[in-house]
């Protein structure tokens, strides 16, 4: 992590506030869903107020464009809230196989 820099956990997702604009060229997208379960169908989901923005190099962030604190919900996990404002970087958990001597996302 960088230094100031926060960070959101709830599960295998990870939000990193690292930018102070979002990068030109970002589309929003139509659902407030940022990640789904691979093997649960469960999914991390925003309450409106929330855009998510997709870069065109690839990454994803996600803005709380209300007044007052965003929920993120999962059907296992604790509620989570976001400021107002405050771009984060969306990533996902990664742990170490260190057997394999590789790193791979965590998924659920």
């Amino acid at each position: 992590m960088k230094p100031n820099e926060k960070q959101i956990q709830q599960g295998d997702t990870l939000f990193f506030n690292r930018v102070q604009k979002l990068p030109v060229g970002c589309k929003k997208r139509d659902s407030r869903t940022i990640a789904l379960g691979e093997h649960t169908g469960h999914h991390h989901t925003f309450a409106e107020g929330v855009a998510i923005m997709d870069a065109p190099d690839g990454r994803v962030f996600v803005i709380n464009e209300s007044e007052s604190d965003v929920p993120l919900s999962h059907q296992e996990h604790n509620v989570t809230t976001f400021k107002p404002g405050i771009p984060y970087e969306f990533g996902n958990v990664r742990e170490k196989d260190w057997f394999a001597d590789m790193v791979r996302p965590v998924t659920d």
